[in-house]
């Protein structure tokens, strides 16, 4: 291969097929303390593997280009592509592969009591695919609404919920083929 003087050449540095990878769906609501309705109803989609030996990987992978390929219909489709990070070997590589056209979700603010500080929450995730899909619904609160430093508390929650840090937690959440599923939480 010849490089003339100031042109680019691409090539590709890996060409692996069938590693094994988990598709992760994420909702972020990011509350901003209003009455109407969060508007974020994209579903984020991530992907994510093990480079690690037994996956056909193993091998320290530099900065750069993913693109990922699906088989469809016994084509290889472009399904999507994203930067990657410096990632040593046995490491999870995980990143963004675009927005979920077929999952989406709402939240509004069903409730606020003012003598107790408390907001309750009302989430709907629709599933719009013909298979069940696990989704990790997260919630932030912005830092300016803390008094005294005090950090979020979940003061209830029809589904348990893992905290992250002071001011923000998730809950994950199944949602059947074709359906929805509703997360009701109240903070304080």
């Amino acid at each position: 291969m010849d490089i003339r003087h100031n042109q680019e050449k691409q090539i590709s540095l890996f060409d692996k097929e069938n590693i094994a990878y988990q598709k992760e769906y994420e909702y972020v609501i990011n509350s901003s303390y209003q009455r109407m309705p969060i508007q974020n109803p994209s579903i984020q989609t991530y992907i994510a593997f093990e480079n690690k030996e037994e996956n056909g990987l193993g091998i320290p992978l530099p900065q750069g280009l993913f693109r990922c390929f699906a088989l469809h219909h016994e084509e290889e489709q472009f399904v999507g592509e994203n930067r990657i990070e410096h990632t040593p070997k046995n490491e999870t590589v995980r990143f963004f592969l675009g927005k979920a056209f077929d999952i989406v979700g709402e939240t509004v603010l069903e409730r606020e009591n003012h003598q107790n500080e408390e907001l309750t929450y009302k989430s709907v995730i629709r599933n719009h695919k013909d298979e069940d899909v696990a989704v990790q619904v997260h919630f932030s609160c912005p830092y300016s609404r803390y008094r005294n430093g005090q950090a979020l508390k979940l003061v209830r929650s029809s589904e348990t919920a893992i905290h992250k840090d002071a001011r923000s937690f998730y809950f994950l959440v199944e949602v059947p083929a074709n359906g929805e599923k509703q997360i009701h939480f109240t903070i304080h």
